[in-house]
């Protein structure tokens, strides 16, 4: 069943001075963000748009993720230094066009030794890479919470 349209007036039922297309009192002020503000907050370093803009979280969380593969890797070949047959797994590292890094597992087509002198090499450079990681977001995020100081 349709409803009938109603005859009243436009400003009857209505509170006064309120402005039901915007949802606050007519009058209102309300606090202008620039598009330039909203991108800073973001994280983005400019107000143009930059596909290849470079976010120090996400730079430093794929950085402490190939650490922690290199680390497991590594992990993995130690467990099985005296696994006859065993194939040795390395973590090979590259670098992604927006920044950070990724680390991809491969595994020797043949089997042979493990080298532990390697793998303790391996495990070191992996911590110290996690550390340096770890330090770059702990920077990323003060840099932040300065700029919302500053902007608040």
């Amino acid at each position: 069943m349709r409803r009938k349209a109603s005859t009243a007036s436009p400003g009857r039922g209505r509170r006064p001075g309120w402005n039901p297309g915007s949802g606050r009192a007519a009058g209102a002020q309300r606090r202008r963000v620039f598009r330039s503000d909203a991108r800073i907050a973001a994280g983005f370093s400019s107000a143009r748009p930059n596909r290849f803009a470079m976010d120090g979280m996400g730079i430093a969380l794929s950085g402490m993720q190939s650490a922690q593969t290199r680390v497991a890797v590594s992990a993995h070949n130690v467990a099985n230094l005296l696994t006859t047959n065993f194939h040795p797994q390395r973590a090979v590292q590259t670098s992604v066009a927006s920044g950070g890094s990724r680390a991809t597992l491969t595994t020797a087509a043949a089997p042979g030794p493990v080298d532990l002198d390697r793998e303790v090499v391996d495990q070191i450079v992996a911590k110290t890479q996690y550390a340096a990681s770890a330090r770059v977001l702990g920077v990323d995020l003060e840099l932040k919470g300065s700029l919302l100081d500053i902007l608040a």
